[in-house]
This record gives structure tokens, C-alpha cells and sequence, in this order.
């Protein structure tokens, strides 16, 4: 995401990151505040954590350190729909990972 074809200079450079980061922060937190809210709603236990870096490298980190019996992750947005859109890399996810993952597609409206 930080290329450097228009990022001229270390200015234009940290107000994209930070641009960024702002971004993603709020998608995050608008998305746990959603899970959380239905989590309560249907009686199911709910934590979150945030881990910076990689997003396949942290999903393996955060697996390794609980015993969990599935992995579920989402697919891409399909493009168009707003929000920033990630790339997980799924192969060495599925490499790496010592549960089941399932992938779940991108619900329809």
C-alpha cells in the first residue's frame, strides 16, 4: 500500500500512512463494536485482539496462542464495496495453520 509513484516525499508519505491507519482503525473498531453487540445479543462469548504486521503471520500468532477448534476468516470485498480492501495470503495460512480454517464468502445484500 506504500508505494512510492505518487508518495513524491516523506510529507505526502506520513499523511497517507497516517491516512491510512486512521482508516483501518476505524474499520476495526466499527466491525468489533457490530460482532460484539450480535455476540451479546445470542449469548455468545466474545473477545477481540488487534495484532499489527502481516495479517496471515498474525492469525497463525493468535491461533498458536489459544486453543481454538476452527478458523473462520471472510473472502475479499468484491470490488466496489466501500472500505479498504486486504489480501490475505491464504497459502501459507493454510500451511501454517494446525486448525481447520474456513473461508466464508462475501455476503450478498
Amino acid at each position: 500500500m506504500m508505494g512510492d509513484d505518487w508518495l513524491n516525499n516523506g510529507i505526502t508519505r506520513d499523511r497517507y500512512a497516517r491516512y491510512l491507519e486512521s482508516e483501518l482503525g476505524r474499520e476495526i473498531d466499527d466491525n468489533c463494536a457490530r460482532i460484539s453487540q450480535l455476540a451479546k445479543q445470542k449469548g455468545i462469548p466474545y473477545t477481540s485482539k488487534i495484532l499489527l504486521g502481516k495479517p496471515d503471520k498474525c492469525l497463525v500468532e493468535a491461533c498458536n496462542d489459544a486453543d481454538y477448534d476452527l478458523v473462520i476468516i471472510g473472502s475479499p470485498r468484491p470490488k466496489g464495496t466501500p472500505g479498504l480492501r486486504s489480501r490475505m495470503a491464504t497459502e501459507p495460512l493454510v500451511k501454517s495453520l494446525t486448525q481447520p480454517l474456513l473461508i466464508v464468502p462475501y455476503p450478498n445484500d
